[in-house]
C-alpha cells in the first residue's frame, strides 16, 4: 500500500521516483527491481498504467487505483479509531 500512496491523481512517477521516497520514508535502501516487480504487479490488477517516455516507464494511478487506495485508507482510518477507543 505504501507505494500507491506516493501516486497522487494525474501525477506519473518512475520506479526510480518510487525508490527514492521509498528510502527517504523508510530511511534505508531499496531494492530498484522489488520496486519494479511491485509496480509491475498493481499494473497488472489495473491499479497503475504505465507508459514509456524517453526510455523509461512511467507510472500513472487509475481510477480503479484511486478506489483501492481511498478504500484502504478508509480501513487504515477505521482501525486507528478502533484503537485509540480502546485505549
Amino acid at each position: 500500500m505504501l507505494i500507491l500512496t506516493f501516486f497522487e491523481t494525474g501525477s506519473s512517477l518512475s520506479s526510480h521516483d518510487v525508490v527514492g521516497k521509498l528510502e527517504r520514508e523508510r530511511r534505508s535502501s531499496v531494492s530498484i527491481r522489488a520496486v519494479q516487480m511491485a509496480l509491475m504487479r498493481y499494473c497488472e490488477q489495473g491499479l497503475l498504467h504505465r507508459e514509456r517516455q524517453g526510455g523509461r516507464f512511467l507510472y500513472v494511478l487509475t481510477e480503479k487505483g484511486t478506489r483501492r487506495l481511498l478504500w484502504l485508507k478508509g480501513i487504515v482510518d477505521q482501525r486507528q479509531a478502533q484503537a485509540m477507543r480502546a485505549q
